[in-house]
C-alpha cells in the first residue's frame, strides 16, 4: 500500500511534473529487462486516477504514458539488434534464463508477441528485445509497437480512472457503511496492484 501511496504523492505533488515522471516510468517498464523492476504500469494506473480527480488532464496523460511505452519498447529492439547487452547468470537483471524464456515466447506467438508481451509482466520489457535479436523487420515491430503502446495505455488509463470515480462516488455516502466500504474497496484495490506489480516481478530478481 505505501508503494502506491508514494507514486499518487509523488505525481499529485509536482503535477506540473507528472506528466514527465509517468512517462519516464512508462519508458523504463518498456526497456530492455530493467523494466522488471520499473512501475511504470502502476504510475499509469495512478494517472487514471488523478485524472478522475480533476488534477491531470487525460489527453495529456495518454499521449506522455504512450510515448514512453512505445520509445522503450523501440530502445530495447535497437539494443536487440546491435547486441548491445551481454547476459551473465550472475548478473540479477541481464540473465540469460530471462532471455530464453523471451526467445521461447517470441517463437511461440512470432510478431504478434510485440503487442501481446505489452500486457504481461514478466515479458514486456523482454520481447522487445527479442524481437531485435531475431531482426524482426522494423516496420512489422513498429506497427505492433504503436498499437501496443496505445492499448496499454488506454486500458491503465480506464483502470485508475474507473477507480477514481468509484472512490468519489463511496466517498460522497454519508453513512459510515459507505465510509468503511470505500475505505475496504481501496484496500483490496492497493493489495491487487501490490501483489500484481510488485511480487511478480521481485520473483523474476
Amino acid at each position: 500500500m505505501n508503494y502506491f501511496n508514494h507514486i499518487l504523492a509523488l505525481i499529485q505533488s509536482f503535477s506540473i511534473f507528472g506528466y514527465l515522471i509517468i512517462f519516464f516510468l512508462a519508458f523504463f517498464e518498456s526497456f530492455a529487462f530493467i523494466g522488471l523492476i520499473i512501475p511504470g504500469s502502476v504510475a499509469v494506473i495512478v494517472g487514471g486516477f488523478l485524472v478522475a480527480q480533476g488534477t491531470l488532464d487525460i489527453g495529456d496523460l495518454f499521449f506522455f504514458a504512450t510515448a514512453g511505452a512505445i520509445l522503450g519498447d523501440s530502445f530495447s529492439f535497437y539494443m536487440g539488434k546491435k547486441g548491445l547487452i551481454t547476459f551473465k547468470e550472475e548478473n540479477k537483471i541481464f540473465k540469460p534464463s530471462l532471455l530464453y524464456k523471451g526467445e521461447f515466447f517470441f517463437k511461440k506467438y512470432g510478431d504478434k508477441s510485440v503487442f501481446i508481451g505489452r500486457f504481461i509482466g514478466w515479458v514486456r520489457p523482454i520481447v522487445p528485445f527479442i524481437a531485435g535479436v531475431f531482426n524482426l523487420d522494423r516496420k512489422t515491430f513498429l506497427l505492433w509497437n504503436i498499437l501496443s503502446g496505445i492499448f496499454w495505455s488506454a486500458s491503465h488509463i480506464a483502470l485508475g480512472y474507473f477507480f477514481g470515480q468509484a472512490f468519489q462516488t463511496l466517498f460522497k455516502w454519508s453513512s459510515r457503511i459507505g465510509i468503511y466500504t470505500g475505505i475496504i474497496v481501496v484496500v483490496f484495490f492497493l493489495l491487487y496492484l501490490f501483489k500484481l506489480f510488485v511480487v511478480k516481478k521481485r520473483k523474476l530478481i
